[in-house]
């Protein structure tokens, strides 16, 4: 997948605030992103500064942003908006709060 098939984000959207620091290591894997190389792979995510964007494979839609803020030498996580779109991400208010964990499971490597 490339990212002229991918799909701008919807206009509906959920916003959560975060207060996460990111550690330099957590940033570098954040730039590198990860790109589909399997069948089995269900994200494309990659860095638009100061966005990471989480796109599912193969509709291309995107489905989180998470804004990464940085400051004098420090990164942070300050928000993470929800694609709001019913017809794209079915995803019910009360289960917004595993949107928080989205970008844990991206940095342990147990999304792709």
């Amino acid at each position: 997948m490339r990212k002229e098939y991918l799909e701008p984000f919807p206009e509906v959207f959920y916003t959560l605030k975060a207060n996460r620091k990111l550690s330099q290591a957590e940033v570098e894997k954040i730039r590198v992103g990860s790109r589909p190389e399997h069948m089995d792979d269900k994200w494309f995510i990659y860095f638009e500064d100061p966005w990471l964007c989480f796109h599912r494979v193969p509709t291309g839609r995107c489905i989180w942003k998470i804004h990464i803020l940085r400051s004098s030498s420090d990164y942070l996580v300050d928000e993470i908006l929800v694609n709001g779109d019913t017809e794209q991400y079915n995803i019910k208010p009360n289960e917004l709060e595993f949107s928080l964990e989205i970008l844990d499971l991206f940095l342990a490597s147990k999304i792709r």
